[in-house]
């Protein structure tokens, strides 16, 4: 995780994210946060100018969503490998570029990572991918 906050102490951890807390600084008393690597997200532009979307269930909200697709940064990988990664595990497509376009917080009041955000040129579906039920390559 390439993080500029102060490093916390464990509350809970999973394998996608942990619960630490840090002391606030004016009170002293335990701030609680939410540390997970850096993510990816790419809008895919095919040769025809067609955007390459995902549908999945996103069971925190209860709903099937359009996204363009995303992912966590892994340890030790570049954004740009993560999100060329991402986009061939999600959807079989893969771009002739992939261009960043910058990159915000995602919600710097409780979580301490930010998304990545690329242009994908030229998306051609390259692999064959089975999907679960649940999501699907629009």
């Amino acid at each position: 995780m390439n993080k500029i906050s102060p490093p916390g102490t464990k509350v809970f951890e999973t394998e996608w994210f942990c619960i630490d807390t840090i002391p606030h600084p004016a009170s002293g008393k335990p701030y609680y946060r939410l540390s997970c690597n850096d993510s990816v997200v790419v809008i895919a532009v095919t040769p025809d100018n067609k955007m390459v979307l995902i549908r999945q269930w996103r069971l925190a909200i209860g709903l099937k969503m359009y996204e363009w697709p995303a992912g966590q940064i892994d340890d030790g990988e570049t954004a740009e490998k993560a999100v060329a990664r991402e986009l061939l595990e999600e959807t079989g497509y893969a771009c002739e570029s992939l261009t960043p376009i910058g990159s915000h917080w995602v919600s710097p009041c409780r979580i301490n990572s930010k998304v990545h955000a690329f242009i994908g040129k030229g998306a051609k579906n390259v692999a064959d991918i089975t999907k679960g039920e649940e999501t699907e390559v629009i």
